[in-house]
């Protein structure tokens, strides 16, 4: 299957983020098999070894929502083979899915993101924080940012780049992820303060691993006695903060590397309305950084 698989996802077209669940999760479980004999069977054993695999990354069991995400993504290549390939049905849909979809979306309000920065004591801690709140950009891009990639003067940051969990580098999620973002001259002044005082010019502007990044994170939750939040939880917060605010979903899509504002709305919209108590709390706070950030959304 493996080549038969891939095949079709070329040339459907999918998200390279869809192409990459599949190469990496299922095709080494459904093994070299037609793409026209794949059964329910098939997939529900396939299912079953998802279910207990652990991932190298966190060494826990893959979560509810990246197991949504890869159904799917299976689902969706295989709806193209029962069109193209001569797949007699869906064997993935009538399989039933695993994993869940998140319910809510853990965000902070920027008093909380304060409280969280004044945790921090390394520069290069709090930069990467700094950009992850107030760009919203995905932690694979952050990741993967050079020197290069942020222009002080202009003060634009471009992402044309991720970085995967074993470091390797590679495409954005999607051809809508290549963008240039504006950041706040707060920002801009934070990155050349943090290259003029560093004795060498790395080849990443943030230098250390996923894992230390992570361990900052929950040490300055712990700290700060704040609820728990994901890396990706930075992200959700800024996009709820612009949308909270009245910007335009269109510039909102554009700025997150979003496809269509309707993946925006579709994603976020969620936020506003089970967040209530947090969005009052950004409409009322005045932290300098967001409303910068608020006041250009995108180029």
């Amino acid at each position: 299957i493996r080549d038969k698989l891939v095949t079709g996802v070329q040339t459907c077209a999918l998200p390279i983020y869809t192409e990459r669940l599949l190469k990496k999760r299922w095709c080494p479980l459904i093994g070299e098999i037609p793409i026209n004999t794949i059964t329910t069977l098939t997939i529900r054993e396939a299912q079953n070894r998802l279910l207990t695999t652990v991932s190298s990354i966190t060494h826990k069991k893959l979560s509810p929502s990246y197991l949504m995400a890869l159904h799917r993504a299976l689902v969706a290549v295989l709806a193209y083979a029962v069109r193209y390939y001569n797949l007699p049905s869906n064997p993935a849909k009538d399989s039933g899915h695993i994993g869940k979809s998140e319910k809510r979306l853990a965000i902070w309000a920027p008093e909380q993101y304060q409280q969280f920065y004044s945790t921090l004591q390394r520069p290069i801690d709090k930069l990467a924080f700094d950009i992850l709140y107030t760009t919203g950009i995905r932690e694979g891009e952050l990741m993967a940012l050079t020197p290069a990639d942020i222009d002080i003067q202009a003060r634009i940051l471009t992402v044309n780049k991720s970085l995967t969990p074993d470091n390797q580098e590679t495409t954005p999620k999607n051809k809508a992820s290549y963008r240039a973002i504006h950041i706040s001259q707060e920002l801009a002044d934070e990155v050349e303060s943090y290259l003029r005082h560093m004795s060498y010019r790395p080849d990443r502007l943030i230098d250390i691993s996923r894992n230390a990044l992570r361990k900052r994170l929950q040490s300055g939750i712990k700290k700060a006695e704040l609820p728990p939040i994901t890396i990706h939880g930075f992200r959700h917060s800024h996009a709820s903060i612009l949308l909270s605010r009245g910007a335009p979903v269109s510039a909102i899509a554009k700025r997150m590397g979003h496809s269509s504002p309707n993946t925006t709305l579709k994603i976020y919209s969620h936020a506003l309305k089970n967040d209530e108590e947090n969005l009052a709390n950004f409409v009322s706070c005045g932290q300098n950084v967001v409303k910068q950030q608020n006041s250009q959304p995108e180029s």
